[in-house]
Protein backbone atom coordinates (compact mmCIF):
# COMPACT_ATOMS: atom_id res chain seq x y z
CA UNK A 1 0.00 0.00 0.00
CA UNK A 2 2.71 2.48 1.28
CA UNK A 3 4.87 1.80 -2.31
CA UNK A 4 2.26 3.49 -4.27
CA UNK A 5 2.15 6.35 -1.87
CA UNK A 6 6.00 6.56 -2.68
CA UNK A 7 5.52 6.62 -5.92
CA UNK A 8 6.97 2.85 -6.87
CA UNK A 9 3.26 1.46 -8.21
CA UNK A 10 1.29 -1.36 -6.80
CA UNK A 11 2.82 -5.14 -5.75
CA UNK A 12 1.14 -7.55 -3.46
CA UNK A 13 3.79 -7.95 0.14
CA UNK A 14 4.55 -11.63 0.60
CA UNK A 15 5.25 -12.24 4.05
CA UNK A 16 6.70 -15.11 5.27
CA UNK A 17 4.24 -17.20 7.75
CA UNK A 18 4.22 -17.26 10.97
CA UNK A 19 5.06 -20.85 12.54
CA UNK A 20 3.55 -19.62 16.18
CA UNK A 21 0.77 -17.76 17.58
CA UNK A 22 3.39 -15.53 18.90
CA UNK A 23 5.19 -15.02 15.43
CA UNK A 24 1.91 -13.57 14.29
CA UNK A 25 0.90 -11.54 17.18
CA UNK A 26 4.58 -10.05 16.51
CA UNK A 27 4.33 -9.83 13.21
CA UNK A 28 0.86 -8.30 13.39
CA UNK A 29 1.97 -5.99 15.50
CA UNK A 30 5.00 -5.05 13.54
CA UNK A 31 3.57 -4.78 10.51
CA UNK A 32 0.80 -2.46 11.65
CA UNK A 33 3.15 0.55 13.68
CA UNK A 34 5.70 0.44 10.31
CA UNK A 35 2.01 0.89 8.21
CA UNK A 36 1.65 3.62 10.40
CA UNK A 37 4.86 5.36 10.66
CA UNK A 38 4.66 5.09 6.87
CA UNK A 39 1.35 6.89 6.44
CA UNK A 40 2.47 9.97 8.70
CA UNK A 41 5.33 10.46 6.38
CA UNK A 42 2.73 10.85 3.21
CA UNK A 43 2.29 14.15 2.44
CA UNK A 44 -1.26 15.71 3.02
CA UNK A 45 -1.79 16.82 -0.85
CA UNK A 46 -1.04 13.19 -1.73
CA UNK A 47 -4.12 11.82 0.01
CA UNK A 48 -6.57 13.92 -1.78
CA UNK A 49 -5.76 12.06 -4.77
CA UNK A 50 -7.01 8.71 -6.11
CA UNK A 51 -5.07 5.53 -6.05
CA UNK A 52 -5.36 3.36 -9.62
CA UNK A 53 -5.00 -0.19 -8.24
CA UNK A 54 -5.95 -3.20 -10.49
CA UNK A 55 -9.09 -3.62 -9.13
CA UNK A 56 -10.08 -0.20 -9.22
CA UNK A 57 -10.02 3.32 -8.93
CA UNK A 58 -10.16 4.65 -5.27
CA UNK A 59 -9.18 8.05 -3.28
CA UNK A 60 -6.08 7.81 -1.24
CA UNK A 61 -7.38 8.52 1.94
CA UNK A 62 -10.15 5.50 1.44
CA UNK A 63 -7.02 3.13 0.40
CA UNK A 64 -5.22 4.04 3.28
CA UNK A 65 -7.99 2.43 5.42
CA UNK A 66 -8.07 -0.53 3.52
CA UNK A 67 -5.07 -2.19 5.34
CA UNK A 68 -6.97 -1.81 8.88
CA UNK A 69 -10.30 -2.78 7.39
CA UNK A 70 -8.74 -6.07 6.42
CA UNK A 71 -6.89 -6.47 9.66
CA UNK A 72 -10.16 -5.90 11.68
CA UNK A 73 -12.17 -8.51 8.96
CA UNK A 74 -9.37 -11.18 9.79
CA UNK A 75 -9.15 -10.73 12.72
CA UNK A 76 -12.59 -11.83 13.60
CA UNK A 77 -12.30 -14.70 11.64
CA UNK A 78 -9.47 -15.37 13.68
CA UNK A 79 -11.38 -14.65 16.86
CA UNK A 80 -14.32 -16.78 15.73
CA UNK A 81 -12.02 -20.22 14.27
CA UNK A 82 -10.38 -19.49 17.73
CA UNK A 83 -14.06 -19.66 19.53
CA UNK A 84 -14.94 -22.84 17.32
CA UNK A 85 -11.93 -24.21 19.24
CA UNK A 86 -12.99 -24.15 22.47
CA UNK A 87 -10.21 -21.25 22.93
CA UNK A 88 -11.88 -18.48 24.94
CA UNK A 89 -8.60 -16.55 25.75
CA UNK A 90 -8.36 -12.91 24.41
CA UNK A 91 -4.88 -13.16 22.22
CA UNK A 92 -4.56 -9.90 20.96
CA UNK A 93 -5.59 -7.81 23.86
CA UNK A 94 -3.99 -5.48 25.09
CA UNK A 95 -1.91 -3.88 22.59
CA UNK A 96 1.61 -4.10 23.12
Amino acid sequence: MTRYFRGEGFAWDDAPPAATREEAKAALIAAANAYAEQLRQIPPERLSGTVEWPFGTFPCSMAASLPVIELIHHRGQAVYLQSLLGDAEMHFAPME
